[in-house]
């Protein structure tokens, strides 16, 4: 799919990807390459289990500024990340399948 990263947009085969892993038999499936905004989360909220998110955590702290700003920055981007995803869950409905263990317990 891609090299892992800060990225504009989510690729258009990342759901594609996530219908055919459910379909080979994945009880679960994340999706993480280059979600970096909460519209992105809610994007990839509405179709995979879990939304992985690296390097958009990272960015806020590097840099020259002081310590409490950055953190304060990362804080910002982590309460946006999981609104997104919330929003992207909620807006779902019926179009995401509900995750199964392979026992058949729903776990989402």
């Amino acid at each position: 799919m891609g090299v892992t990263g800060v990225r504009a947009a989510v690729g258009p085969q990342a759901a594609r990807l996530v219908v055919d892993t459910r379909a080979a038999g994945a009880d679960l499936v994340c999706v993480g390459l280059g979600v970096s905004t909460g519209e992105q989360a809610a994007e990839v909220g509405r179709y995979a289990d879990g939304v992985i998110v690296g390097s958009a955590f990272v960015r806020p702290l590097l840099g020259d500024a002081p310590w409490d700003e950055r953190i304060a920055a990362l804080k910002a981007v982590a309460a946006g990340l999981a609104a997104g995803v919330r929003s992207g869950r909620e807006g779902a409905g019926d179009d995401v399948p509900a995750a199964t263990t392979t026992s058949g317990e729903v776990v989402a």
